[in-house]
């Protein structure tokens, strides 16, 4: 499981169930169980369902990235800490 915060971290949409999303980048500002809420670089804000999408997250603090499907990410937060 991933049990970092999402919130602050650059994201992009490398594979989605709607091909809309497909490529889709910017940085969580938001999180609930089953949405991520990305802004992207024009400032729109973009809802994407955790369980459709597959993802690379880059932190810019170790300049790593992680892919990871979306469905993982089911939860909130502090439900992914507890595992």
């Amino acid at each position: 499981m991933y049990s970092e915060l999402l919130i602050g971290k650059e994201i992009k949409v490398l594979s989605a169930l709607d091909k809309n999303l497909v490529s889709k980048n910017g940085l969580v500002v938001n999180e609930t169980k089953n949405m991520l809420i990305v802004q992207s670089l024009d400032g729109n804000l973009v809802r994407l369902p955790k369980s459709v999408v597959t993802l690379n997250i880059y932190n810019a603090i170790d300049k790593k990235s992680l892919v990871i499907e979306g469905s993982k990410l089911i939860g909130t937060p502090d439900e992914r800490i507890k595992g």
